[in-house]
């Protein structure tokens, strides 16, 4: 989907854009550079923090082994349910393997960053909060068999509050920026409709729920 999809797709839209060249897709285009390059101006102290958390977090587990660590601070649920409420905050800032650290610190500098530049530092703050709880709290009650980890359901929460932002707000984001966050969606649903065996998608329904109704 990544690698092959996603990017034949929109070779295939650029295409079909080249031969209907309009003036009105030159000034979409230009708005959305315009709308880019302001955002990478704009200050990331509360997305930098986070990424930093998630950097710390990543060496550590790999000092002391994945492992080790998942058991440790991982949303293991017959724990949780036993007192160790800590883990529903823990297990955010814990992956798996490399390549869940990698696309979740991905997701987060894309989408973490428009937060923090369009509704401010504190509301990037309390939804990603708000929506890797309500994540982990979805997850104990309806996949309590097995232990979770990761920010997706923080990150899927900032991602349905910029779908419900932007579209109250739509004069702030030019439209082909928006549609990516759709595309996004899509993207999230088909990954885990195909490895919904070890991908807990319970987490993130709840913190895209979450970031939705917020």
């Amino acid at each position: 989907v990544l690698l092959g999809l996603i990017p034949w797709r929109d070779a295939r839209r650029n295409r079909q854009s080249a031969r209907k060249l309009s003036k009105d897709r030159l000034e979409e285009e230009e708005q959305e550079a315009r709308f880019e390059r302001w955002l990478g101006k704009q200050r990331k102290i509360i997305t930098g923090s986070l990424i930093a958390l998630l950097v710390v977090s990543g060496a550590v587990q790999i000092w002391v082994e994945v492992d080790v660590s998942a058991r440790a601070a991982g949303l293991d649920k017959e724990r949780y349910r036993a007192g160790e409420i800590y883990r529903i905050f823990t297990a955010p800032f814990l992956h798996g393997h490399g390549l869940h650290w990698i696309l979740n610190v991905a997701g987060l500098w894309y989408i973490g960053r428009r937060v923090e530049a369009l509704a401010g530092w504190a509301h990037l703050a309390l939804v990603f909060l708000v929506s890797m709880v309500a994540g982990g709290a979805a997850s104990v009650q309806f996949m309590p068999e097995h232990a979770s980890l990761g920010a997706s359901g923080g990150l899927m929460g900032l991602l349905g509050f910029l779908l419900v932002f932007e579209t109250l707000h739509v004069r702030l984001v030019p439209r082909p920026t928006r549609r990516r966050l759709g595309a996004a969606l899509l993207v999230t649903f088909v990954i885990g409709f195909i490895g919904y065996r070890f991908i807990d998608n319970f987490a993130h329904a709840g913190g895209l729920v979450a970031g939705v109704l917020y």
